[in-house]
């Protein structure tokens, strides 16, 4: 079917027109606004309940915000798709072109709408396909979304937490990263980053070359057969995400994907995508070439269990989810007092 596609790219200003082929950009005028300016009202509503005497005028509100929240319009040439399944691509480019942006000319440009159109030959002319708008991810604990009906997560109290965070530019620092990662809206790019995230906290609060063991006390292994510890990446983040999960309480089953499979093997599926990413840009799924067909194709089936009747889409979407909740678990901790770092 012959599709095109509109985007608004919130965040950037650009220099005139742009082609980045199929996409033609060009900056939205000021007089049709910018993003945010009804703000200003909420804001100064939100001021007079609290007891501000504080106004914020429109002149000072638009002089601040506008040179920051400019908008760029982005229209797809007339591309042809195999079906609705060939969408998800289109809609990529979009964001490709906001992370192009944003080393051009700066900023943190951000999609924030989009509209596809599908042409009608019976009608002789084009009509809405979809239309998106605003996105982002759920506003709620990651943890809380994958807990099991039969697991309570203890209600943290965010002054102490906030308190906690100050102890350590470090733990600062992941609570940062952890928010940049949540919201990564590429499934793959959450698990290269959650992974990058647990084995740099792993590298500080893990202790030095130790054997790993599940919570039972059994010796785990590597898959050259040998005994696994904390020298490698994948026995750091594994034991920093055991020991989050004991001190909290909580049980293995919380960060697993399929229920017939273990933490241990989990994270070296966490490995595995981390390792597609940063060396092939993405996790390529079958049956698209890489570098590893076998590392590959063993993902996919862990995929393909995760996902049950689904398609892939679903088991990669769970391991994304898992992954994020690992971090969560393991900030918590930290923040708990659970998992201490290493002196800097």
């Amino acid at each position: 079917m012959r599709v095109r596609a509109a985007w608004l790219i919130e965040g950037v200003r650009i220099k005139g027109p742009v082609r980045m082929d199929p996409l033609s950009l060009s900056q939205v005028s000021l007089d049709r606004g910018y993003f945010g300016r009804e703000a200003r009202e909420i804001f100064n509503a939100e001021l007079a309940d609290a007891g501000f005497v504080t106004t914020v005028e429109r002149r000072i509100w638009g002089s601040q915000i506008a040179p920051y929240r400019r908008l760029v319009r982005a229209v797809s040439d007339e591309v042809d798709v195999g079906g609705v399944s060939e969408l998800g691509g289109l809609n990529a480019l979009a964001a490709r072109a906001a992370d192009v942006l944003a080393v051009t000319w700066g900023g943190a440009p951000e999609v924030i709408a989009g509209a596809v159109e599908v042409w009608d030959g019976a009608r002789g002319g084009w009509r809405t396909l979809s239309v998106s708008v605003g996105g982002g991810t759920s506003q709620s604990s990651i943890v809380r979304r994958v807990l099991p009906d039969d697991v309570v997560l203890e209600e943290d109290h965010p002054g102490e937490l906030w308190a906690a965070s100050g102890r350590d530019q470090r733990i600062a620092l992941w609570l940062s990263l952890f928010r940049g990662l949540s919201r990564d809206r590429a499934w793959d790019r959450r698990v290269f980053r959650a992974y990058s995230l647990l084995e740099a906290v792993g590298s500080e609060v893990a202790p030095s070359g130790v054997a790993v063991t599940d919570r039972n006390g059994d010796g785990l292994s590597d898959r050259r057969g040998e005994v696994a510890t904390t020298r490698t990446s994948r026995g750091k983040a594994y034991w920093t995400v055991q020991q989050s999960l004991l001190a909290l309480e909580l049980p293995d089953a919380l960060l697993l994907a399929h229920p017939s499979r273990t933490l241990w093997a989990e994270v070296g599926v966490w490995v595995d995508v981390r390792n597609a990413v940063a060396h092939e840009g993405c996790w390529p799924q079958p049956p698209l070439p890489t570098r590893s067909e076998s590392r590959r194709d063993e993902v996919a089936e862990a995929f393909a269990a995760a996902a049950g009747s689904g398609g892939l889409e679903d088991g990669w979407t769970r391991y994304s989810e898992r992954s994020c909740a690992a971090v969560e678990l393991v900030l918590r901790a930290l923040l708990k007092g659970h998992l201490i770092a290493s002196s800097p």
